[in-house]
């Protein structure tokens, strides 16, 4: 009880206490591409934002079953419980996301079978005596964001919370809808009004493909809130992250009010089968996967994959950027405090990306080989920063005063 305690005390202050951005004045403009450095902040007696807010997030364990949060400036005590009633089936017609290799045979040709589960959500005050709303959910409640056959053989853990948005008067929770033992899963993301009502349960897509370099989140000042498909926000209609022909390969939150957001373009085609019909497949798998294969055009390899966007959805800068990876995409990055800035790695174009924090339309790129080798000894302003992908370890050295200014070392990992 003691860690959970502990546990969601880390989760709200990470979200609310350690990611607000704090800009300088605003008295001289800086020139393209420079950045105000964390000692010139202090300096200025302002307190720099050292705070990544591009970081994974652990949230695919269950959450807690017991967490003490704030609401404002009050604590309460949040329980969420998740029950299983094995005497209560439910069917599906399997739809290429399950089948008998992960879900019991249900009592017609074809079908799948899972059972009914309720989702529980209650608010107490501090002195868990006054219940304020208790919330109950269940499989059919997920039905609009995932897969039919999918939502009915799930087993949703406790979902994890996130916080508290006061703009939204909300708690907002990512969800991970997990077939047993497989690696089949959609995350939504569910937002409860502080009375206990559902504001949305919004889709994520598939835990495993659909931007897969994206967590659910609130924004760090907490108004906004990112599913990984869209961005929700207050008094506002949500801001679709879809387009046309593309696929979202990961979604950040840069500071309060940008986003970075990353796309590759083309479309996923059915793969024609290369064996004889009946050859070859396993009888026992009602719904065996579709192969697909993304095609993608020569035009399309020359439009700007990247975005930084304000959570109005005005582009503030567009450019290239690609995401790597052995199993899944990810944007090879690093947050450096000292700099205020983080740096993403191109591995495909073998180019780094330079955000300033509090200024992200400032972004400056540097080609590796542009840059000089880092070559001892470290200087005096120098900070290190190590940026990793499956294939390859970067590791930066940067002038503090000015990010733009790196020395480098690159080194293949073993099998890579």
């Amino acid at each position: 009880m003691r860690s959970s305690i502990y546990l969601g005390l880390i989760v709200v202050g990470l979200f609310f206490a350690g990611c607000e951005t704090h800009q300088p004045p605003a008295a001289r403009p800086q020139p393209l591409g420079a950045v105000a450095s964390p000692l010139a902040l202090l300096t200025a007696g302002v307190r720099p934002d050292t705070a990544d807010c591009t970081r994974r997030l652990p949230m695919q364990e269950p959450g807690p079953a017991d967490t003490l949060i704030a609401l404002g400036a009050r604590h309460y005590w949040l329980t969420t419980q998740v029950s299983t009633d094995s005497t209560r089936a439910l069917y599906a017609a399997p739809d290429g996301s399950v089948g008998p290799a992960f879900a019991a045979p249900g009592n017609a040709a074809g079908q799948v079978r899972g059972y009914a589960e309720t989702y529980t959500f209650t608010l107490r005050d501090s002195a868990r005596r006054v219940v304020l709303f208790r919330r109950r959910l269940h499989k059919p409640d997920f039905y609009g964001v995932a897969p039919r056959d999918l939502a009915t053989v799930m087993h949703l853990e406790r979902p994890n919370y996130l916080g508290y948005s006061a703009s939204l008067d909300a708690l907002v929770f990512a969800c991970y809808l997990w077939v047993p033992d497989s690696d089949v899963g959609e995350r939504a993301t569910l937002v409860l009004g502080r009375n206990g009502r559902v504001q949305t349960i919004s889709p994520g897509g598939s835990v495993m493909w659909d931007a897969p370099d994206c967590d659910p989140q609130l924004s760090p000042d907490g108004r906004t809130v990112l599913t990984c498909s869209e961005l929700l926000r207050p008094g506002q209609p949500a801001l679709s992250l879809h387009k046309p022909h593309a696929e979202l390969r990961a979604a950040r939150f840069l500071n309060d009010s940008t986003l970075l957001v990353l796309y590759e373009y083309g479309d996923n085609r059915p793969r024609p089968s290369r064996q004889p019909l009946g050859e070859g497949i396993d009888s026992t798998i009602t719904a065996p996967m579709t192969e697909y294969e993304f095609v993608t055009t020569p035009a399309q390899h020359r439009l700007p994959t990247a975005f930084t966007m304000r959570t109005s959805g005005r582009v503030v800068r567009s450019f290239r950027l690609s995401t790597t990876g052995a199993a899944s995409s990810e944007l090879p990055r690093a947050f450096m405090p000292a700099a205020g800035a983080y740096f993403c790695y191109d591995e495909n174009a073998r180019r780094l990306i330079v955000l300033p924090k509090a200024h992200p339309d400032r972004l400056i790129e540097l080609p590796l080989k542009t840059l000089p080798l880092f070559k001892p000894p470290q200087r005096a302003r120098e900070k290190r920063v190590e940026v990793t992908s499956d294939f390859t370890q970067l590791t930066l050295f940067v002038d503090t005063l000015r990010p733009q200014a790196v020395r480098y070392r690159l080194q293949a990992k073993m099998g890579g």
